[in-house]
């Protein structure tokens, strides 16, 4: 036993008196030789087809709904009616309004009469100038009060006209607010109404596809989500540069070159958009690694057979690959297996090389 237990005191103090042995293993890994090149990138997308103009139609009263003419899903035309209020108060008000202006004219003929015999009378030096000038006095003061009765006829008139709602464009009802017998403010939404001549494409666009140059005037292919056939293209006319606070995308509406068969408002289609090419090396995305929390890759020196991790920057991320801008040069090889198992300025050996 007690030589059992110095052989063990002596093998301790044996190992703790060298040094950790180097890692001298010569890993074999895998490589490809990297070639700068124009790199195009093509992403699929999906999204929503929307009316170009969608209008949340309102009265510019208040009032009672009287009548509704339309419902979700009805087809109208440009003029005619939507909905109707009760109108009682504004009909009243017009009618008052007709009442004052006849009076006014009534009062304005009365003194254009006795205006015009006072002028004769005064042509005749039978009556005097001062009451000449009252009687003038008087027919401008009802000639005023005619204009200003007419005004609130006018205005009482566009009123009452306020509580008819017409379709302003050709369109479709996508959805009601408000029902008969509801009192509505003025500004209240009582249908909405999807026009009916032009659809867009409505995206979720990355950040990162804004910066590869998608932009205004780029054109889509647009098809049918589970119906290829039903396809047409569309335009990009509207890029939002402020993202979405949840999803962090950005808003995109493309117009519809043309409206294919099967096609209908709310359908979910698919988009496909071609970036601009951009100048870089494409790696396998396994031949990725990290160096300081950046990304890195492990590049091989063809005289010393030593591996060196060098920071890159990416430019985009694919399924299964990596496009490289900057970090690399033509004709270098980088490692795309065994790379968890390197360390800075390791001897390696190649299993095969592109």
């Amino acid at each position: 036993m007690r030589t059992l237990w110095l052989l063990c005191v002596v093998l301790l103090a044996t190992g703790c008196g060298k040094d950790t042995v180097p890692d001298t293993t010569v890993r074999p890994v895998r490589t490809i030789t990297v070639r700068l090149s124009d790199n195009a990138d093509t992403r699929i997308l999906s999204g929503q087809i929307q009316a170009h103009r969608e209008l949340e139609l309102s009265f510019r009263v208040g009032g009672e709904l009287k009548t509704r003419f339309a419902d979700v899903g009805d087809v109208k035309i440009a003029g005619q009616p939507i909905a109707e209020l009760d109108g009682a108060v504004q009909k009243d008000a017009q009618r008052s309004a007709q009442a004052a202006l006849d009076s006014a004219l009534a009062v304005r003929d009365q003194v254009e009469k006795n205006e015009a015999r006072l002028r004769d009378l005064l042509r005749e030096n039978a009556v005097s100038k001062s009451a000449y000038d009252n009687a003038l006095r008087e027919l401008r003061t009802a000639q005023e009060q005619v204009t200003s009765a007419r005004a609130q006829l006018d205005s009482a008139t566009s009123h009452l006209a306020y509580t008819r709602l017409n379709a302003p464009i050709d369109g479709v009802i996508t959805r009601k607010w408000a029902e008969p017998g509801e009192v509505v403010a003025a500004g209240q939404p009582i249908v909405s109404l999807a026009g009916s001549h032009d659809w867009d494409l409505l995206l979720d666009v990355p950040a990162e596809l804004l910066r590869q140059g998608l932009a205004t005037g780029q054109q889509l292919r647009v098809w049918l989500a589970g119906a290829p056939d039903v396809a047409t293209t569309a335009t990009i006319h509207e890029v939002s540069p402020l993202a979405d606070t949840v999803t962090l995308t950005h808003p995109v509406r493309a117009r519809l070159d043309q409206r294919p068969r099967g096609l209908l408002l709310g359908s979910t289609v698919m988009a496909e958009i071609h970036l601009q090419p951009r100048p870089g090396f494409v790696v396998p995305a396994a031949a990725l690694t990290s160096k300081a929390d950046h990304p890195a890759v492990w590049v091989l020196d063809r005289q010393t057979m030593k591996v060196q991790r060098r920071t890159v920057e990416t430019a985009r991320y694919n399924k299964n690959s990596v496009l490289i801008s900057r970090g690399l040069a033509d004709g270098e090889l980088v490692v795309t297996a065994g790379v968890q198992l390197l360390h800075e300025g390791q001897q390696v050996r190649l299993l095969g090389a592109d």
